[in-house]
């Protein structure tokens, strides 16, 4: 989303930082989608700026730093945003912040790694290569808020133990 209509700040001086800094502050806070989030901006020299606050989940750390980066005189963003929630975590929650977390990890090859999430218990199923990547899954997934226990059902399969490895020749 670009703020078209706006002059974009210079950030070559103190005043055009500050000038920089208090426009995405008071866009943040003029837009429905942020309303509701004290976003806090600090501008930088070059037009970097820094966010800052608590957001409710990962999707909206995301929409921010892109909001940012497509403002005026933004030339790179500093991503200081954290996930909080007040109430309790339904499994649905749950089950997307596990699926982004291990989408997120280069160890797991997610599209080998299955899950299903039940009162916070998220079971993990598939195959895998190694115990590193087997472990990196468990991690991931407990990384995610509202996970009460994983269990790790994630099976190490080497190359050339698998039936359809095997030449029909």
């Amino acid at each position: 989303m670009k703020n078209s209509g706006k002059q974009a700040p210079k950030t070559n001086d103190k005043v055009n930082k500050e000038n920089l800094e208090q426009e995405l502050y008071e866009a943040f806070h003029n837009t429905k989608e942020f309303g509701g989030y004290d976003i806090n901006v600090q501008a930088q020299d070059g037009g970097k700026v820094n966010l800052q606050g608590i957001v409710d989940v990962k999707k909206d750390i995301d929409r921010a730093v892109e909001f940012a980066n497509d403002f005026p005189g933004v030339t790179g963003v500093e991503n200081n945003l954290t996930v909080s929630t007040d109430g309790a975590i339904d499994d649905d929650s749950v089950y997307t912040e596990v699926n982004q977390e291990l989408g997120a990890d280069p160890a797991i090859n997610d599209e080998k790694i299955h899950f299903t999430v039940e009162k916070g218990v998220v079971s993990l199923f598939g195959e895998t290569d190694s115990q590193a990547a087997r472990n990196a899954a468990a991690s991931a997934a407990s990384k995610a808020r509202g996970v009460r226990t994983v269990n790790n059902q994630i099976r190490i399969v080497h190359p050339g133990d698998r039936i359809d490895d095997i030449p029909l020749w």
